[in-house]
């Protein structure tokens, strides 16, 4: 049996039996994690780190590391999980209410192999995951051009036995896929002058700061990524999604120019309801236009919000960043005609339809949406503070665009 090695991305501490952080409650949430420490938590009723890399050890290491045999066998393409497992390190690397995601780092037949698990143990995670994992299944039969994980191998982790169970009642699913190498959240930060400014969490000691064009940048990519996303046919999209909870990541080439990915899709849902009859030809376009209206509309509102660091309170990205993300709608719009290889008349059709609605009728629908937040969230009452400037800026990308 191959040696497994547990840490904690704190600071690289190696979490063994016995020690403080062994016992330490996990957090279970992003916010409290900001400020964890296991002298903090200590007598908190929770599940504790050690239950959790109990778990994950024993679901991982079943069957002579079955399921790193099968995700080593899909990253490298070969005929049969037949790798010989040498050294595995569990990193867990964050919290939130749904899931504690943990990097995983194979040794198999002397290479070293980078893995992403991700873990639900709380209720709410357990019934979401199965979600989650069909939507980038979903994705995946798509193609492999939208720059989502794949799910190499998916599982259960059962209660450990002994006095610290996992889970009292529940059984806890996991699935692990590729590692974006390189790839780091970025969240709106205060910068030492005053406004706010992207700071990508590259692990150094004084994250990386994103200046106008590179930021610009980055939103351009993310809204590409969405609306590249879309399936004509189903009117599907991948949604929700959230700055905060760190679903886009990015990663800056030799000239800071970023490439931006989503790392999951937590569910992949028709932005209309699916026609009660068979409908003609004439009418599905006309779905079609709408439901792309819809998109544009939620994801330009959407794409401003975030927590400041990740964590703290409501923040926006600046109005000026409305013309960047709808270049990057417009473009995706673009790609997924191609990708579904629809005739090249419909880029214009989308684009003259995006311009119908009056600034009046814009609101109303970015009124009735409010990017796809819940009613009464901290994130619809700090847009609605702008909503008339946003509205006004949209109205004019979408006119002159």
């Amino acid at each position: 049996m191959p040696a497994f090695r547990f840490t904690h991305s704190v600071d690289g501490t190696p979490v063994t039996p016995g020690s403080p952080l062994w016992q330490a409650p996990l957090p279970t949430s992003r916010a409290t994690a900001a400020g964890w420490s296991p002298a903090r938590d200590a007598d908190a009723p929770a599940l504790t780190c050690g239950a959790y890399f109990s778990a994950l050890h024993q679901a991982l290491s079943r069957d002579h590391c079955a399921p790193l045999r099968e995700a080593v066998r899909a990253l490298t393409g070969a005929p049969e999980a037949s790798a010989r497992i040498d050294h595995v390190e569990i990193r867990l690397l964050k919290h939130g209410h749904f899931y504690h995601p943990a990097w995983v780092a194979v040794k198999a037949d002397g290479r070293r192999h980078q893995l992403a698990l991700n873990v639900a143990l709380t209720p709410d995670g357990i019934d979401l995951l199965p979600q989650e994992t069909a939507a980038l299944k979903t994705l995946a039969a798509q193609g492999d051009d939208l720059g989502l994980p794949q799910v190499l191998v998916e599982g259960a982790c059962r209660p450990a036995d002994g006095p610290d169970p996992v889970l009292p009642a529940q059984v806890g699913q996991w699935f692990l896929c590729p590692w974006f190498d390189g790839f780091h959240e970025f969240h709106l930060t205060r910068a030492p002058s005053g406004p706010l400014v992207v700071a990508v969490w590259d692990g150094s000691v004084s994250p990386h700061r994103l200046d106008a064009t590179q930021t610009a940048d980055l939103l351009t990519a993310a809204a590409a990524r969405l609306a590249t996303a879309v399936d004509p046919h189903t009117l599907a999209h991948i949604f929700p999604w959230h700055h905060a909870a760190g679903d886009f990541v990015v990663r800056l080439d030799s000239a800071g120019s970023p490439e931006v990915r989503l790392i999951t899709a937590r569910d992949y849902q028709p932005l209309l309801p699916p026609p009660e009859s068979e409908i003609d030809p004439d009418t599905a376009i006309e779905r079609l236009l709408y439901a792309l209206l819809l998109l544009v509309i939620q994801a330009a509102l959407r794409l401003r919000v975030d927590r400041l660091d990740g964590v703290g309170e409501i923040v926006l990205y600046p109005t000026t960043m409305v013309a960047p993300i709808c270049r990057g709608l417009l473009t995706g719009l673009i790609r997924m005609r191609r990708r579904w290889r629809l005739p090249a008349q419909l880029d214009a059709v989308v684009t003259d339809y995006l311009r119908t609605p009056s600034l009046a009728e814009l609101s109303a629908l970015n009124q009735e949406l409010q990017g796809g937040f819940a009613p009464g969230s901290p994130e619809r009452r700090t847009c609605a503070a702008i909503l008339e400037p946003h509205v006004e800026a949209l109205y004019h990308e979408l006119q002159t665009g």
